[in-house]
């Protein structure tokens, strides 16, 4: 039977009327229709059609036109989550202009360059550091950029009382928009294969989350990482920790449990990547401040020097820092200057300093 001209399965995404997109997803979740709704008055506005909304919201065309058609194989809560992250994103960019706009750092830059290579290589890949260095943001940018697919990064939690396995498969196929509610797990894992035949690289961030897990729950994620995910070469791992030593941590979980690493040491590439805050680039603190406003020399070498302190925050200390200036400048009705940096830099600093014991 040939479907009527308003059909929601054949009218452009952009024509439909709020009604077609809710009858098509309402039942699913009210969540979704409402934020494909908003979403749809979005690209009218800007004149987006799919592939343009894709790339503007970083959400691949495989989900969204399923989404906007009701046949979404995925959580479509979650998929109404990414439509609200973005929402989210355009207020702060509207409230902060540009100040909280990625910058394509030098530290960026370099971690790109691993992604790429780790890309090629098909190897597994450690890079490690202090916190707030830029890795995460790094990362998440160039999964972005990297969309359709290609690229998948998923960020591991705490143990805590429940299986970091467990948590860390159903956050693997949020991202894979594989839809784990409910599922048995080993039909949840056949899906997640089947979504990542058309990934060429993974990012896994804060992996020395696995120091609180059971040693069920790391034994299980070692050999998923080998026999599933890296899969003999099928795709680059990136695991990302922060203020700790993974193959230390490795080392430990194997002497404690005799597990074999042999085979997963043998996939991962020979140099583990280590970022230390005294190889911050002046250029890169210049670069994020100029999205505030034009500082003097002296001014960035104050904040140069705050930022490459051991243990204080780096590049979100720098941003706590010009966070702060810039909104008691906006309640004051003033620009940025010099002198309002400089005073913020020594307070946030003696604030620090008197609680000097939890940084150490």
């Amino acid at each position: 039977m040939a479907r009527s001209k308003g059909s929601t399965l054949s009218a452009p995404i952009l024509e439909r009327s709020d009604k077609q997109i809710t009858d098509a997803v309402g039942s699913k979740s009210l969540a979704a229709a409402e934020q494909l709704v908003w979403l749809k008055a979005y690209a009218r506005e800007n004149s987006l059609g799919l592939k343009g909304l894709a790339a503007r919201t970083g959400i691949p065309i495989g989900t969204l036109s399923p989404l906007f058609n009701g046949k979404y194989a995925g959580d479509y809560d979650a998929g109404a989550a990414r439509i609200a992250k973005f929402r989210n994103d355009l207020e702060k960019k509207r409230i902060f202009g540009g100040c909280r706009d990625f910058v394509e750092t030098d530290i960026a830059m370099s971690l790109w360059k691993i992604f790429e290579k780790t890309r090629y290589n098909r190897r597994i890949q450690i890079i490690q550091s202090e916190e707030q260095l830029g890795k995460s943001r790094a990362a998440r940018e160039y999964a972005h950029r990297n969309n359709g697919g290609r690229t998948i990064m998923v960020t591991m939690q705490p143990g805590g009382t429940s299986n970091g396995f467990g948590v860390f498969l159903r956050d693997l196929a949020q991202q894979l928009d594989v839809d784990a509610n409910n599922k048995k797990i080993i039909n949840v894992r056949f899906a997640i294969r089947s979504k990542l035949e058309t990934c060429d690289l993974l990012i896994i961030d804060e992996f020395h989350q696995i120091e609180g897990w059971s040693d069920r729950a790391v034994r299980a994620l070692l050999d998923y990482l080998r026999i599933e995910l890296h899969a003999d070469g099928e795709r680059g791992l990136v695991l990302i920790a922060t203020n700790s030593d993974l193959m230390t941590l490795i080392d430990t979980f194997r002497k404690r449990t005799k597990y074999n690493v042999g085979q997963l040491l043998g996939r991962m590439c020979n140099e583990v990547l280590e970022l230390a805050p005294e190889e911050i680039p002046k250029s890169d603190i210049t670069k994020l401040v100029k999205r505030y406003y034009s500082p003097s020399t002296d001014t960035l070498k104050t904040l140069y020097n705050a930022t490459t302190q051991s243990r204080l925050g780096h590049f979100g200390l720098l941003d706590d820092i010009l966070s702060r200036a810039w909104a008691e400048a906006q309640v004051n009705n003033r620009k940025m200057t010099d002198r309002l940096v400089q005073a913020v830099t020594r307070e946030t600093m003696e604030d620090l300093q008197s609680r000097k014991k939890l940084y150490e």
